[in-house]
């Protein structure tokens, strides 16, 4: 084994550090009752606070633009495959994910939402993402 050659790319990730991250996460976990909105899972080890908006900095680290999500679910929220409509916060998936039986039950199921209206996701921002990156 000591003839073998790593040829492997070794791949560099940069991770900011987000002021008020943490506390973020922590009000997501408590309004969303440490449940993932989309699938409700309850391993809060896995549940992320994505923002709907990207972060760019403390206005944009508000409760309304956020929603805890799986980190498979932020993931693909992130790139795009699965938003939610502003109108009805129906969750939608995208054509190019729906061949997968998992995501695809996810398609047209109400998003769970906090119990208090003011904390519920900007539908701003919702559209931003829905009309912008969802795809």
């Amino acid at each position: 084994m000591n003839n073998v050659i790593d040829d492997r790319k070794k791949i560099a990730i940069q991770i900011h550090a987000r002021r008020g991250q943490k506390k973020f996460r922590n009000k997501l976990i408590n309004i969303y009752n440490s449940k993932c909105a989309f699938t409700d899972c309850e391993i809060t080890d896995m549940l992320e606070a994505a923002h709907i908006f990207s972060f760019k900095g403390s206005e944009t680290n508000k409760i309304q633009n956020g929603i805890l999500m799986r980190s498979d679910i932020h993931t693909l929220f992130d790139l795009g495959l699965i938003s939610v409509d502003p109108e009805n916060y129906l969750i939608q998936v995208s054509d190019k994910i729906l061949t997968d039986t998992y995501y695809a039950q996810m398609h047209n199921k109400i998003l769970s939402l906090p119990n208090i209206l003011e904390d519920y996701p900007d539908k701003n921002a919702l559209k931003y993402h829905f009309e912008n990156v969802f795809n």
